[in-house]
Formats: structure tokens, C-alpha cells, sequence
């Protein structure tokens, strides 16, 4: 069983590309990997227009990151482009762990 984990080490969303951000791709290729056995070799591979994932792979893949990272994901602000590659992706739980631990109006500040 899978436990999950809002941390993604790296930071903000725009540390992708070196040092711990690495780190946030690498346990996003895994989780894809795992939950879909799917081995992605180029991170920056275009997964939707080559077809690597499909409609199907694309909604499991959304359960297995809410589950994964214990957040809740609202389709209805879903953008394709932020699952277009391993590293958009990335980009994307981190944005979204980041908007998730992010107090509302009205909220404890």
C-alpha cells in the first residue's frame, strides 16, 4: 500500500529543471511507472500527442496523484498542456500541493 505525501522536494514549481526539481520529475516518471507500467525515457516527451497515454491512462493517472499526494483535483480547471510531458506534470502537483496547503478567505491565516 502507498502512502501518500503532499511534499515534493524541490520547492516552487519553477526549481523543475535542476536540483531538487529533479527529484519532483523523477517521483512523477515512478508514480507513472507504477500506476499505469508505463517507462517513460524522455521527460520531456509529448505523452498525450504520441499516445502513450490515453483517455483511460489519463483519469487513473489523475486517481494516482490525488491518492498519491492527498489532494483533490477539480476537473472542471484542468488543462491538457499541464499533462502533456513528465515535466509538466511535475510542474502541475506542485502547483497544485502548493495551492492545497494555501489558506482561503475566510480561513485561519
Amino acid at each position: 500500500m502507498t502512502q501518500h505525501s503532499q511534499v515534493l522536494p524541490g520547492g516552487g514549481p519553477e526549481s523543475l529543471s535542476t536540483g531538487p526539481g529533479t527529484v519532483a520529475i523523477a517521483r512523477t516518471a515512478a508514480l507513472i511507472g507504477d500506476s499505469l507500467g508505463i517507462d517513460v525515457d524522455d521527460t520531456a516527451t509529448d505523452l498525450l500527442a504520441s499516445g502513450i497515454i490515453d483517455s483511460l491512462a489519463f483519469v487513473s493517472l489523475l486517481l494516482a496523484i490525488e491518492q498519491e499526494f492527498g489532494i483533490s483535483i477539480d476537473v472542471d480547471r484542468l488543462d491538457l498542456s499541464d499533462f502533456q510531458s513528465v515535466e509538466r506534470i511535475a510542474r502541475f502537483i506542485m502547483v497544485e500541493i502548493t495551492r492545497s496547503n494555501t489558506p482561503t478567505d475566510g480561513g485561519p491565516s
